[in-house]
C-alpha cells in the first residue's frame, strides 16, 4: 500500500513540476517569435548596477537587423511595498522605443492591484515614446506630493498623490512603475543600442531598410547618410520626399541635386505630385522650380496642376514659365491662350503676361 501511495505521489509531484515549467516557459518566452535569425546577449546591460538584461539582436525575413530585445525584471518599492515589475521590451535599431508586452503571468498593475485598463496601456505608450519627459530629470521619490495622501483598500499601506506639475507624465496609480519603465526604456540601453548599431551593422541594406520604413527617426538617419553615388540614390530621395514622416519630405528634397532636377524623372514626378503635397510642400517644389529648364512637354504638364495650387501660388508659377518662355512649344502657347481666354479662371491675366513676355 505504501508503495503505490509513493508512486502515486512521485507521479502527482512530476505533474505539478511539468505543470510549473511550462508556466514559466509561457510566461517568460519571447512573445513574438522572430521571422528571422536572433543574435542572443549582443549585450548585456546592467539595472541599479546590479540586475543584468540580456539584450538581443532579431532579425527580418529578409536577414535585416529589425529589433532589439530584452526581458526585464526589476524590483519596485513605493511606501514600503515592493513588487517585481516584469516586461518584454523592444527598440528599434536606433534605440528608440518601439513596443512593450506584459508577462502574461503577471500583468502591469496600478496603486491597490488595480489592472492597466486599455487606456493606461496607450498612455503608457505615448510617455515611453517621448525622449523628452520631464521623467528625466526627476527621482522617482520626487513624483509624489506628500502633502496628498491616498489609502489603499486591499493592502494596508498608504502612498502619496502624483505632484500636479508630473500628472500627464505618468499613468495614474503608476507612478513609480512609469518612471522606472521609461528611464529603462530611454536610458542606457537605448544609448548602448544606437551605438552597437553604428559600429557593427550600418550598411547600405540597413540604410535601405530605414529609408522604406514608416518611422520618422529611421527615416531622417537613413536621409542624412545617403551617398549621392549610390545608383538608387534618386529613388531613396524621392520616395522620402513622398512617404517620409513630420518634416521628413522638407530635407528630402533639400537633396535632390541641380542634376536631378534638370533630368526628365525628376521634373515628371515632382510636377505630378503637386497634387498630392500639402501647401508647404507645393511651394518648396515650385521655388526649386524657378531655375529649371523644363524638358519638353512639362510646361503644359505643370499648367495642368492649376487646379491643385492656391491662387497665392501664381506668381511662383509665372516665374516658372517665364523662365522657360523662349523654349515653350507651339502646344504650351496654344494652351496658355485658351487658359488667358478663360474669365472663369483665376490665372486668365497670368497666362496673358507670360503670353506678353514671349513676343
Amino acid at each position: 500500500m505504501s508503495t503505490q501511495v509513493t508512486i502515486t505521489f512521485k507521479r502527482s509531484f512530476l505533474v505539478v513540476l511539468f505543470i510549473i515549467i511550462a508556466i514559466q516557459l509561457y510566461a517568460f518566452s519571447l512573445p513574438i517569435q522572430s521571422s528571422g535569425k536572433v543574435d542572443k546577449s549582443v549585450m548585456v546591460m546592467y539595472l541599479k548596477d546590479s540586475i543584468p538584461v540580456n539584450i538581443d539582436l532579431l532579425y527580418s525575413k529578409d536577414t535585416v537587423p529589425e529589433y532589439y530585445y530584452a526581458y526585464v525584471e526589476t524590483p519596485v518599492c513605493e511606501e514600503g511595498l515592493c513588487y517585481d515589475l516584469k516586461v518584454h521590451l523592444y527598440w528599434n535599431v536606433l534605440g528608440d522605443f518601439v513596443k512593450y508586452e506584459e508577462v502574461k503571468s503577471d500583468p502591469f498593475t496600478k496603486f491597490d492591484h488595480k489592472l492597466f485598463s486599455k487606456e493606461d496601456h496607450l498612455k503608457l505608450i505615448e510617455i515611453l515614446n517621448d525622449k523628452t519627459s520631464p521623467l528625466a530629470n526627476y527621482e522617482a521619490k520626487d513624483l509624489i506630493d506628500k502633502t496628498d495622501t491616498i489609502f489603499s483598500l486591499i493592502v494596508d499601506a498608504v502612498t502619496g498623490a502624483t505632484s500636479p506639475a508630473l500628472k500627464n507624465s505618468v499613468v495614474s496609480g503608476a507612478v513609480y512603475s512609469t518612471h522606472i519603465l521609461w528611464n529603462i526604456v530611454n536610458g542606457k540601453i537605448a544609448d548602448s543600442i544606437k551605438t552597437y548599431t553604428e559600429a557593427n551593422l550600418i550598411n547600405s541594406g540597413l540604410l535601405e531598410t530605414m529609408i522604406y520604413s514608416n518611422d520618422y527617426h529611421l527615416q531622417m538617419y537613413g536621409l542624412r547618410h545617403l551617398d549621392a553615388s549610390n545608383k538608387n540614390y534618386p529613388e531613396y530621395v524621392l520616395r522620402l520626399v513622398e512617404f517620409g514622416k513630420s518634416y521628413v519630405p522638407y530635407f528630402a528634397i533639400d537633396k535632390i541635386t541641380a542634376d536631378m532636377w534638370n533630368t526628365l524623372r525628376i521634373q515628371k514626378h515632382m510636377i505630378a505630385s503637386l497634387e498630392v503635397f500639402n501647401f508647404e510642400m507645393q511651394n518648396e517644389t515650385l521655388n526649386r522650380l524657378q531655375n529649371v529648364k523644363l524638358i519638353s512637354g512639362n510646361t503644359t504638364k505643370l499648367l495642368n496642376q492649376l487646379k491643385f495650387l492656391n491662387t497665392s501660388q501664381y506668381n511662383q508659377l509665372t516665374k516658372i514659365i517665364k523662365y522657360n518662355a523662349s523654349s515653350l512649344s507651339k502646344s504650351d502657347k496654344g494652351y496658355l491662350l485658351k487658359l488667358s481666354k478663360d474669365e472663369s479662371n483665376s490665372f486668365a491675366s497670368f497666362a496673358t503676361n507670360i503670353l506678353s513676355y514671349t513676343k
